[in-house]
Formats: C-alpha cells, sequence, structure tokens
C-alpha cells in the first residue's frame, strides 16, 4: 500500500494542487516537471532516514516513553520536514509564480471561506461536532496503531478530544494568521524571500505574525508530549507489540521502494 502511494504522490500531488488553483495545461506540464525532480531525490536521498528514524522510534517503544524523547521525536520530523521544505521551496516558488493573479484570489477566497464555514460550525453547537470528529479520528488512528483500545485507556483519548476542543478557536484564530501570512507570501512569488517564507507557514512556524501565537503553539506541543508519554506508559505487552511491527513493517517498505 506505501509503495502503491508512493508510485502515485505525484499524480494525487497534481490533482490536489489542480482542485486548488484549477491549473492550465501548461502549467500541469511545469508541475509534472518540478513534482518529478522532488520525488526522485526524496526517493534517493530521505528514505533511508525516515527508515531509520522509524527503527530508533520501534525500538525505543519496547518501553514506555519519556518526555524528552517523544520531544526529540518530534522535534526530529519537524527537521526531516523543514528539509524537505528546504529542497521543495525554489520548486515551489516557480509553480507560484507561473499562477495568474486570479487563480491566487480565488484560491484564497475558498480558503477564507471554509475557515468561515469551521468558525460558524463551532460556534453552532458549541463544538459539539468538532468534539464527535477530532474523537473519531484519534480512535481510528489509535486503533491502526495499536490495534485496539483498553477501557481503562479511554480516559486519555476522552482527555485529548475535550482538550482539542477547548483550543480550537485558539486555533482558528491562528488559522486567520495563516491566511493572511500567505496572502503575503503569495505577493512575494518569484523572490527569494518566497522561499523561506513558504517553509515557515507549512511548518506553522511559531514566528509567523511577529511571534503572536508562539507562546499558544508551545503551550499546544508542551501539552502532546505529555499526552504521548502517559499514554505510552499505559500500552499493554500486546499494544506495544503490534505498534512495533507497524512502525518495523513501515520501515521495511520504505527500504524497498529507496532501493
Amino acid at each position: 500500500l506505501v509503495r502503491f502511494m508512493y508510485d502515485w504522490l505525484d499524480v494525487y500531488a497534481a490533482w490536489k494542487i489542480d482542485d486548488y488553483f484549477d491549473i492550465t495545461r501548461s502549467q500541469k506540464s511545469s508541475l509534472y516537471s518540478e513534482l518529478d525532480g522532488i520525488i526522485a531525490w526524496h526517493r534517493r536521498s530521505e528514505l533511508a532516514k525516515y527508515s531509520a528514524y522509524l527503527r530508533e522510534i520501534s525500538a525505543a517503544a519496547e518501553k514506555p516513553l519519556s518526555e524528552a524523547q517523544v520531544r526529540d521525536f518530534l522535534d526530529r520530523a519537524y527537521e526531516m520536514s523543514r528539509d524537505l521544505l528546504r529542497h521543495s521551496a525554489p520548486s515551489m516558488n516557480r509553480l507560484a509564480a507561473r499562477l495568474s493573479d486570479e487563480q491566487i484570489k480565488s484560491y484564497l477566497a475558498d480558503r477564507t471561506r471554509h475557515q468561515q464555514n469551521d468558525r460558524d460550525d463551532f460556534m453552532k453547537d458549541h463544538g459539539v461536532k468538532a468534539h464527535r470528529k477530532f474523537k473519531k479520528q484519534l480512535v481510528s488512528s489509535l486503533e491502526y496503531a495499536l490495534g485496539s483500545i483498553e477501557p481503562s485507556q479511554q480516559h486519555y483519548v476522552d482527555t485529548l478530544a475535550g482538550w482539542y476542543v477547548i483550543i480550537y478557536p485558539k486555533w482558528l484564530d491562528y488559522e486567520e494568521l495563516w491566511v493572511n501570512e500567505l496572502v503575503r507570501t503569495f505577493g512575494e512569488r518569484g523572490k527569494p524571500a518566497f522561499e523561506k517564507d513558504i517553509i515557515l507557514l507549512f511548518l506553522n512556524a511559531p514566528e509567523l505574525g511577529g511571534g503572536r501565537y508562539s507562546e499558544f503553539i508551545r503551550m499546544y506541543n508542551d501539552k502532546l508530549v505529555r499526552w504521548i508519554s502517559d499514554f505510552s506508559a499505559r500500552l499493554t505487552p500486546e499494544q506495544r507489540e503490534h505498534f512495533r511491527e507497524r512502525l518495523d513493517d513501515l520501515a521495511d517498505e520504505l527500504d524497498s521502494i529507496g532501493r
């Protein structure tokens, strides 16, 4: 499945970008050319790093993870994402420079509309639907990673889902800032500044907006680190083994794709 998804990554990415910007035939040709170069580099240079990273997590997960371990793994994932974006930023800049003002205006209007709909939906039922949706996604992800969720662990699921609803209004405010920063960044397309700023946007970097939400992002990350560490200490031997097998199987697939 992973190989299938990776082999079709260029098609999926092109479809999403076309959905966002309604690109022309000429733009699509340039898009595939840029994607081919990024994916070839990624296959050659990055997959082995991801595989080794997953095997490290698997080995560490034999025992409960400390907060320091969780933070280290998350920080390293962040840096790997930054490496990918650094390599991709010149291609993104060239592609953005080929977009018309009308294409960008249409995308931004659609993004703003979706954001406002999310805010309206949340306010309408005081977060009930958002809570239900997040909890469902969390349960699905945990069941995939662990095989099952024990009744004694349900408290942790409820705690994280409840916390999500509490912070969601703040996250919506941050998304509004994010869209405003995106508008400004698109104004830099074709210039070196675009590449620096698009990386910050894709990383949801604390520096955005002059650091206005840096404390919120730090608090969010601290709570997540603590939750992952606490939850890892509550895993059964069967869940722990299932999780490690998932990681090792994924690492094997990445090694196979990279060869």
